[in-house]
């Protein structure tokens, strides 16, 4: 698996653009993990209302937005209010399934590291689990 941001380090308001490459099919669940938010810091970005189909074939290139969806949303790095530093990280979740999981558009941090955890132990799907750290910068 090989999955890249188009930038580690993003200004506000800048565009994130993901980059994923598979070895084997899989149903692909992306998270936005705010670690300075108390609660709901989980956020489901893919699939999404408009970018719905998260079946992933191996051997392509796929990218977050999709090809076919990429004139209807982008996904943006905007800073936190309320956060009076200068930088933030934030990470990127990606979860691979075997099989199709209905996933929540929001968790605490605990309840999807659960979630993962019953997964993994579930002997009916396999998982994948990948997090990518990326810096947010006021303007």
């Amino acid at each position: 698996v090989s999955i890249r941001l188009n930038e580690k380090n993003f200004r506000d308001g800048e565009e994130l653009k993901i980059d994923i490459e598979l070895n084997k099919p899989i149903y692909l669940t992306v998270f936005q993990w705010l670690p300075y938010e108390d609660e709901k810091s989980v956020l489901k970005i893919f699939p999404n209302k408009i970018d719905t189909n998260n079946f992933f074939k191996a051997k392509e290139i796929h990218s977050i937005p999709t090809k076919n969806k990429l004139k209807s949303y982008r996904l943006r790095a905007d800073f936190p209010e309320n956060v009076f530093v200068p930088d933030v990280q934030e990470f990127i979740l990606f979860i691979g399934t075997k099989n199709f999981v209905d996933f929540l558009d929001t968790y605490t941090f605990s309840e999807i590291e659960e979630i993962i955890s019953n997964i993994s132990e579930s002997k009916k799907n396999q998982i994948r689990k990948n997090n990518i750290p990326y810096i947010i910068t006021k303007k």
